[in-house]
């Protein structure tokens, strides 16, 4: 019998349960079912074809090898143009950047960077499970802060504040949110942002879907905030914006101060990016983005495909999705779980859904849907979701 055990680190994280939700999905395709697969964030749309010639470029031109840790310095340079000319910061390229593998290393270099076993992480939820289980890996307690349905499933920050205790090290916002697909409005961030100076909280602001709105809620950078500039890691990444899912490119900015301790960690877990896809982001960052508006309006399409669909099912309660590509509908039946739910629909409708209950309290009663696949597929899956509310 094999004696050796996995750390318990290893132990306390969950096994994702967006992922099994896809991994049936896709064992019920290969048997030549056909499946309305919403389950997994991945647009459908392929990388822009300027994307790809630059990283081929790259490719040809020999640009194999490893690159500076925190990244090849016009990917850096883009970033901080980015920043400065759409977010209205002020970052320094050479010390105020680091170019990850992806968004999700840089969530987890940065909580890895600053929390120490037994501090408290402040996660509004329901949220993208990857918080709790990077605060887990570093040793912290996740606090889950349920947002309600009622209120539009915004944080309030007077249940934050009180959620904030000695051990309170970091807060983790996510604005347009995954997996509700609201938008944090202005007067709720200044809010929050009392509550982070107050409490002398870090705050990982996750921006990756910033581009992709489909409401009337404008996104706005918290650490452009008055106070939070020099308390904030943002986060970012190509993949949602550009369709660069299996590229694994990210970033985080922030005050140099705050950014380079993260290298250290960085260069001894993937030393850097890989190479030529750092030259496809610089293209992607600083060339055209037409095709990011294109991407956008078909979004913006299936929402609008989403909310008229779901919205009018009698006992459906769905909040009207600002951005991202996602919604989280809920019921009232309460003999149903959010578990139950997901595998009736993927049994009975072949709709792919995963249930609330993954993203944390305030999650049950409700499955996510992400309507980033063919629009047609929205259209009939979403079809078969609400004659299934129907008939129940």
């Amino acid at each position: 019998m094999n004696q050796f055990r996995p750390a318990e680190r290893v132990t306390r994280i969950r096994p994702s349960g967006i992922r099994a939700v896809q991994i049936e999905a896709e064992r019920l395709e290969r048997q030549g079912i056909k499946i309305y697969n919403f389950s997994i964030g991945r647009p459908d749309f392929d990388t822009p074809e300027h994307i790809k010639a630059a990283a081929k470029a790259a490719l040809d031109a020999g640009r194999v090898h490893y690159t500076h840790n925190a990244g090849i310095v016009e990917l850096r340079q883009a970033i901080a143009q980015k920043l400065s000319a759409e977010n209205g910061l002020i970052v320094d390229p050479e010390q105020g950047v680091l170019v990850t593998a992806g968004s999700c290393e840089a969530v987890c270099l940065a909580v890895l960077g600053y929390v120490n076993p037994g501090d408290e992480v402040l996660i509004p939820t329901p949220a993208w499970t990857n918080y709790v289980a990077a605060t887990l890996l570093a040793g912290g307690v996740p606090v889950e802060v349920p947002a309600r349905r009622e209120d539009g499933f915004l944080p309030d920050p007077d249940v934050l504040r009180r959620r904030v205790t000695g051990r309170t090290r970091l807060l983790i916002l996510n604005s347009p949110n995954n997996p509700t697909g609201v938008v944090y409005p202005e007067p709720l961030l200044r809010k929050i942002a009392e509550v982070a100076e107050h409490s002398g909280l870090l705050v990982l602001s996750d921006e990756i879907y910033e581009r992709l709105l489909c409401g009337d809620t404008p996104h706005l950078p918290f650490a452009r905030l008055p106070g939070m500039g020099e308390r904030t890691l943002l986060i970012n990444g190509l993949s949602k914006t550009f369709s660069m899912t299996g590229w694994r490119i990210g970033y985080l900015a922030g005050p140099p101060n705050l950014v380079q301790p993260l290298v250290r960690i960085h260069q001894n877990l993937v030393a850097s990016a890989c190479s030529f896809v750092q030259w496809g982001a610089a293209e992607a960052i600083g060339g055209p983005s037409d095709c990011v508006s294109l991407m956008v309006a078909e979004y913006r399409l299936r929402r609008d495909l989403v909310w008229e669909t779901l919205s009018a099912v009698p006992g459906i309660r769905l909040v009207r999705p600002q951005g991202a590509f996602y919604a989280f509908p809920g019921w009232e039946r309460s003999d149903l779980s959010a578990e139950e739910m997901a595998q009736r629909l993927l049994r009975e409708t072949h709709v792919a859904v995963v249930p609330g209950t993954v993203f944390g309290p305030g999650g049950e009663g409700h499955v996510r849907l992400s309507y980033c696949c063919a629009t047609a597929d929205v259209k009939e899956g979403v079809a078969r979701m609400a004659a299934f509310f129907e008939r129940l």
